[in-house]
Parts: C-alpha cells; sequence; structure tokens
C-alpha cells in the first residue's frame, strides 16, 4: 500500500481503496469483523495457535481464537463511533467519559451519557433550525417557536385581523366559522 490511496487486487482485475485492504483474502463477500477463512480454520481444530496473544485466553481452536480476536478480545482495537480514533476495547466506557462532539448549533459538548438503567440521552439542540417561518421568513428552532406562532395569528375575519403579510380576505367562503382561512 505504501502511502496510496488505492491498489490492485491479487489478480490484478479491480482496484481496491486502502481501507478496503481486508478484502483481497478470505473469502469472498465477508464483512470486515468476519473471520478471513472459516472453514479452513474450523477444519484445523485445536491444530495450531489457540491462544490469544493479546489478553492470553485459551480459545481451544484456532477458528474460536479468530472469533475472539475480532469480535470479544478486551484488548482488541475498536474504532471509536464519535472521533474515529482506535482505542482498546477494555477502555471505551473510560474513553466515552472524555471524548465528545460538539453541537454545530449551540456549540455545547455532546458526550454518550448512559444512564444507570441503559437508556442513552440524547442531545435535543434548542437552536437546531427546524423550519422556516412563512409569515416573517425567519427561522424557527425550539427556543423561539412561540414568537413565530405569533407570526400567523388570525384572530377574526369580522375584525379583519390578519397574518404580518396583510392579506386581504377573497370572500366570506374561503375562511372557516373559526376565521382561518381555507387553502386548497
Amino acid at each position: 500500500m505504501n502511502g496510496k490511496k488505492q491498489f490492485k487486487c491479487l489478480a490484478n482485475c479491480c482496484t481496491l481503496r486502502s481501507s478496503d485492504g481486508w478484502k483481497v483474502y478470505g473469502e469472498v463477500g465477508r464483512n470486515a469483523d468476519d473471520v478471513a477463512e472459516p472453514s479452513m480454520w474450523s477444519a484445523m481444530g485445536s491444530n495450531g495457535v489457540t491462544v490469544c496473544h493479546r489478553c492470553n485466553k485459551d480459545c481451544g481452536s484456532v477458528y474460536e481464537l479468530g472469533v475472539h480476536t475480532h469480535k470479544s478480545c478486551p484488548q482488541r482495537k475498536i474504532k471509536c463511533k464519535r472521533c474515529k480514533k482506535l482505542v482498546i476495547a477494555n477502555t471505551m466506557h473510560e474513553h466515552n467519559r472524555v471524548c465528545f462532539t460538539q453541537c454545530k448549533f449551540c456549540d455545547e459538548k455532546i458526550y454518550d451519557v448512559t444512564t444507570s438503567v441503559g437508556v442513552t440521552v440524547k442531545h435535543y439542540c434548542k437552536k437546531k433550525p427546524l423550519s422556516k417561518c412563512n409569515f416573517c421568513s425567519g427561522v424557527i428552532t425550539l427556543s423561539n417557536i412561540g414568537e413565530h406562532a405569533k407570526c400567523s395569528a388570525v384572530t377574526d375575519v369580522n375584525d379583519q385581523t390578519y397574518s404580518k403579510t396583510k392579506s386581504r380576505p377573497r370572500d366570506r367562503e374561503s375562511y372557516t366559522s373559526d376565521g382561518f382561512e381555507i387553502v386548497n
């Protein structure tokens, strides 16, 4: 790979990205976290290395060692979903306490907070744009949604109080008995 972003496969028939290097070996159609040769490793049984070189666990068979190193070894490196750094699996809990993303609307630091009952707390930004006001063309957010409720206030056709657009009624049939305009 030598710093290249792409390289040819072993058969020289297709080009792969350097992040897809796992595709050049193992069974066709496997995922990145699958073992490379499950049928061969299963056939080997306990004839080969069966002890994890990271945590010294004896897995019993070559196949189980492959599964262990990819999916359950506490010393394996996994990518943090937020910062994309490689972190040792058994330190991910501590990493989550200091790793955060920042909300692009309110600049609040967002941590992966999980309560004692296992519920993840989500960040609901009060400054995130929800929509554009049809009357004043301002941005509607959770923090100012009450202000925009006043923008479109139509009280009564008889009082001739309309929205800030000062539109005039077309005819009485265009409005409900409550004074709201019927839109087709």
